[in-house]
């Protein structure tokens, strides 16, 4: 699969997991994982496809939380942090992870 071919892939599935899994490091060290609402999946979340408009060729993912939440403060104390989204039904097929640094 060439780069341009696997882009849409990635994108198509960004947009058809049923979740993402966000991971985040905590203040011990170690890593933390938690499924979170895949707001780009049209599908369940048809209103937020607004959110997308001019991000249609790229990966961009919004989570929503309470900024008291742990996830918040780990990602402010560490902004190292993965999302992972993946289809269950293709398990194997393909799957996706974008790292920030």
């Amino acid at each position: 699969m060439d780069r341009h071919a696997l882009r849409i892939a990635c994108r198509e599935l960004v947009e058809t997991s049923p979740a993402a899994y966000l991971t985040t490091i905590g203040g011990d060290g170690y890593p933390r994982t938690r499924a979170m609402l895949n707001l780009r999946n049209r599908a369940q979340y048809p209103r937020r496809v607004r959110l997308y408009a001019g991000h249609e060729a790229d990966l961009l993912v919004h989570f929503t939380t309470n900024t008291s939440s742990h996830k918040a403060t780990q990602i402010a104390a560490n902004p190292r942090a993965a999302v992972y989204h993946c289809d269950p039904a293709a398990f194997g097929a393909l799957c996706w992870a974008a790292i920030w640094r």
